[in-house]
């Protein structure tokens, strides 16, 4: 077992965040946008590099493999399985990231800026919702 990292602390509230923004209807690139600008580093730069692609899933898995060869993380190889599962069997992807998501948060913890962005988040779709 690998040694909890700062991104594998940031990494299960970020899924938390691209699944709520996936559920509100959020295209791609703007969830990773949006998380480049608000998340902590080193996530921040992650989303970022995948803000840079032109979106098809497998350059997103791609480009998320190469991120794991460099910051090697059990919990973002669990992403990148759900990615490869959801690129072969389809369904919803909130619905593959979501228990990823919580397996990371529980696992590894939630870094306490990243906690704070999940607020604001949970905050504003309380307040589109009334």
């Amino acid at each position: 077992m690998q040694d909890i990292t700062q991104f594998d602390r940031q990494l299960g509230g970020a899924m938390q965040m691209v699944v709520t923004h996936l559920r509100l209807g959020y295209p791609t690139r703007m969830i990773f946008e949006k998380l480049a600008q608000t998340l902590p580093q080193p996530a921040a730069g992650i989303f970022h590099r995948l803000a840079t692609l032109t979106y098809t899933e497998m350059e997103i898995i791609t480009e998320l493999e190469h991120i794991n060869q460099e910051i090697p993380s059990e919990h973002l190889r669990q992403v990148v399985t759900a990615l490869w599962q959801h690129h072969y069997r389809g369904g919803e992807l909130a619905d593959r990231l979501e228990p990823v998501a919580e397996e990371i948060v529980r696992k590894a913890g939630l870094d306490p800026d990243v906690r704070a962005q999940i607020n604001v988040l949970r905050q504003m779709v309380a307040s589109e919702a009334r």
